[in-house]
């Protein structure tokens, strides 16, 4: 078994250090990323260049990767989540942010949200607590963890392409704190994860990792074409757009008399 990491990446500046340092400690197949292949790695204490890192413009062109071609299933990390230790699980909703979170009460078994997009009802499945692995449904499959770099849940487009949700769960002693940030949430879960289908963390030397081989850049036929068709698309709506006089009325550029 194999297990992915899937994040967004809006920009190249974005530092996800802390979180590449947490999958190359558990030994993450590869990171799939969502937006700019480049990113801030300040954290990762140089484990990020021993990582399978790729990226994809869209989020369809990931979720039609990693399902595809490597057979995952797409399981969505909430965080943490105060008292909900149940083994039957919680409910899941957006917040007022469009971001989807555990819903800590409650008894419905799912919830029903509407993409803005196409209006499509989804219903999201129940967060099971990370302590009961509820890992079975997919043994015979690869696993992909989406993951997101904020704290208060999983951006609605995201979520909705999940299979499956996990939290993990903490005793609420501090009103509206933030007891558990995203690297530690992800570090608790692929533990769980890892531990279960019995992946061998990096080996350690006193109190850090051993430094690994370099990973090769990636030259994946799929993940090329999958990119070049993205820039295509792109370039045919520009043109698309100066054709129809496109979003700035019958010009981009002021008559000189106007000016």
């Amino acid at each position: 078994m194999r297990v992915f990491l899937l994040m967004e990446n809006k920009s190249k500046s974005n530092n996800l250090g802390p979180l590449l340092r947490c999958a190359a400690a558990y030994g993450i197949y590869e990171v799939v990323l969502v937006g700019y292949r480049q990113c801030a790695t300040e954290g990762s204490h140089g484990s990020a260049s021993h990582l399978n890192i790729i990226a994809f413009p869209v989020l369809d062109q990931a979720i039609a990767y990693l399902q595809t071609k490597h057979n995952c299933h797409i399981m969505g990390l909430l965080g943490g989540a105060p008292n909900a230790y149940d083994s039957i699980g919680y409910p899941v909703e957006p917040n007022n942010d469009g971001l989807v979170q555990v819903v800590s009460t409650g008894t419905d078994s799912r919830i029903t949200s509407r993409d803005s997009k196409d209006n499509d009802v989804n219903k999201l499945p129940r967060s099971m607590p990370i302590h009961v692995r509820p890992f079975q449904s997919f043994e015979t499959r690869n696993c992909c963890l989406v993951a997101t770099k904020g704290w208060k849940g999983l951006p609605l487009a995201y979520a909705g392409r999940c299979d499956s949700f996990v939290h993990v769960p903490y005793m609420d002693s501090v009103d509206n704190g933030m007891l558990l940030d995203t690297p530690a949430t992800l570090s608790i879960t692929l533990h769980h994860l890892t531990a279960w289908c019995q992946l061998e963390p990096r080996s350690t030397e006193g109190q850090k990792f051993d430094v690994a081989i370099r990973s090769p850049k990636q030259n994946d036929p799929f993940v090329t074409q999958q990119r070049s068709q993205a820039k295509i698309d792109a370039q045919a709506a520009v043109s698309d757009a100066f054709d129809d006089g496109g979003a700035w009325g019958d010009s981009l550029f002021p008559d000189d008399d106007d000016q």
